[in-house]
């Protein structure tokens, strides 16, 4: 199985909702900057991937992190399929998150 294994900055705050069987639920989107060489310059390309993340650990992740806090996350990536409501189809990865721990700001 494939999993995503690095760190990652919080793009917003995570906001904690329930399923309708009550189930606690986060998604949040956490970015990732790739330095790169171009031109005898190096540049920076933000990449932004979106998480879930449920039960106790989606409770802890929205009490405990913020915008900008910098996660280890192990995740692995799921396709999302759905059809809207004109008919048309849509589809997306999403990363569940199996682990995480917050990485220390540098001082």
């Amino acid at each position: 199985m494939l999993n995503l294994i690095g760190c990652v900055r919080l793009a917003a705050k995570p906001v904690l909702e329930h399923t309708d069987q009550n189930v606690p639920v986060s998604s949040f989107t956490g970015v990732f900057n790739e330095r790169r060489k171009s031109q005898e310059k190096i540049v920076e390309d933000a990449h932004f991937l979106d998480f879930v993340i449920w039960d106790k650990a989606a409770e802890f992740v929205c009490d405990r992190f913020d915008k900008g806090d910098l996660l280890y996350i192990e995740a692995t990536p799921r396709q999302r399929k759905w059809t809207d409501g004109e008919g048309k189809k849509h589809s997306r990865i999403v990363f569940r998150v199996n682990s995480f721990e917050r990485v220390s700001r540098p001082n």
